[in-house]
């Protein structure tokens, strides 16, 4: 069990670290919500929580986004920041 929650701290710091900066803000909200879920789940039965596996979710797509990042030569980070910042203001279909 402490396994299960060990990754999920492991894969939110992977996040942060790897994380854009204006991103960072997002990675660290998603690590202190399972600090604190965690710190609940002394008291009660935490795994019942649905909103502490909706923070589960979260910390692993962010972790999976920023490996992809991560993986990406950097001129494809460039273009893909490029293309996110070109597109037409009007498009006409």
């Amino acid at each position: 069990m402490l396994t299960f929650l060990g990754w999920f701290f492991v894969a939110g710091l992977s996040a942060y670290r790897y994380a854009p900066r204006n991103q960072k803000p997002v990675a660290l909200a998603l690590l202190l919500g399972h600090t604190a879920m965690f710190t609940l789940a002394m008291g009660i039965e935490g795994f019942y929580q649905r909103h502490w596996w909706v923070v589960f979710a979260l910390i692993a797509s962010s972790s999976a986004i920023a490996r992809r990042r991560v993986c990406k030569r950097p001129n494809e980070r460039f273009a893909e920041s490029k293309v996110l910042h070109d597109l037409p203001e009007q498009h006409q279909y």
